[in-house]
């Protein structure tokens, strides 16, 4: 009985020090920027492109739909007719001018 118990308590130690290994190691990751962790972004110019710049390069399809009044469901229309379902309740549509998507 005593041989058991100290193998049960032998495995308790073994996962409480990897439970405590696990939290040690989040708290060495710590919270912050992505960017203080060595992230680096792919298109950083984005944030700082100003409305009209933003404006110029959205894709002409795209950009025509939002000149549209909002009311009255035009608009609404022209985006959902823009938008491709790539994979169930995931859309995607193109967002600038070269090609790229948004999801």
């Amino acid at each position: 009985l005593r041989a058991a118990a100290a193998a049960a308590q032998a495995r308790r130690a073994a996962r409480m020090d990897a439970i405590e290994a696990k939290a040690k190691a989040a708290e060495q990751i710590g919270l912050g920027l992505p960017v203080e962790h060595g992230y680096q972004m792919e298109d950083g110019e984005l944030y700082t492109l100003s409305m009209g710049d933003v404006r110029a390069s959205l894709a002409p399809d795209l950009s025509a739909a939002l000149a549209l009044p909002e009311d009255g469901g035009a608009r609404a229309a022209a985006l959902r007719a823009l938008t491709k379902e790539i994979t169930p309740g995931v859309f995607a549509l193109q967002l600038f001018t070269g090609g790229r998507s948004a999801v």
